[in-house]
């Protein structure tokens, strides 16, 4: 029971932060998670940073571009943009690292076994990046820029292969269980 409270709590308060639109209650807020675990923001720092950094950088960049060619940048609002992002995706890993997803979900099955799938597909990329990499390093003496990029693009064609093979195989095998009523 105490995981679904967190996981209806967390779904009011991304509601709740999506619509809000005040710089000085997300930074509240930001120290109020920040403090609730410390811990927590030391290990998982790094990770929430480079989870936003592409998506962010590019966003903000262009939107500074655009403002900048038609009007003046308001600074304002790529801090209100910056901060809600690094609001949620943090009160995100914080709910994911505090909550067993399994125990909130359990009032669906389909959430359930969604999940189950999920992260089933999860471990097994993670194990297969490992080897990849493992196998990088076992066949390479010597760094080469032009082997870095042979390996990533070989990577990148495995990863999209696999990966479309893989959603056909779980699209059948959940219709096959009942999950879609075609």
């Amino acid at each position: 029971m105490k995981e679904k409270i967190k996981l209806g709590i967390y779904i009011y308060l991304l509601i709740f932060f999506t619509i809000l639109n005040n710089p000085y209650f997300y930074f509240i807020s930001i120290l109020f998670l920040v403090l609730l675990d410390l811990k927590f923001l030391i290990r998982n720092i790094k990770r929430i940073l480079l989870s936003i950094l592409l998506f962010n950088l590019t966003i903000t960049l262009a939107y500074a571009i655009f403002t900048g060619i038609k009007s003046e940048v308001d600074f304002d609002y790529i801090i209100l943009i910056n901060l809600r992002v690094f609001l949620l995706t943090y009160l995100t890993f914080f709910f994911i690292s505090h909550t067993n997803l399994f125990l909130a979900l359990n009032f669906s099955k389909n959430l359930s076994a969604l999940l189950s799938i999920a992260l089933s597909q999860i471990i097994h990329y993670n194990k297969i990046m490992e080897d990849m990499k493992f196998a990088q390093k076992s066949r390479v003496i010597v760094n080469d820029k032009k082997l870095l990029k042979y390996f990533s693009k070989a990577e990148i064609n495995y990863f999209f292969t696999k990966s479309i093979n893989n959603a056909k195989e779980a699209a059948l095998g959940m219709k096959s269980r009942g999950f879609f009523n075609d």
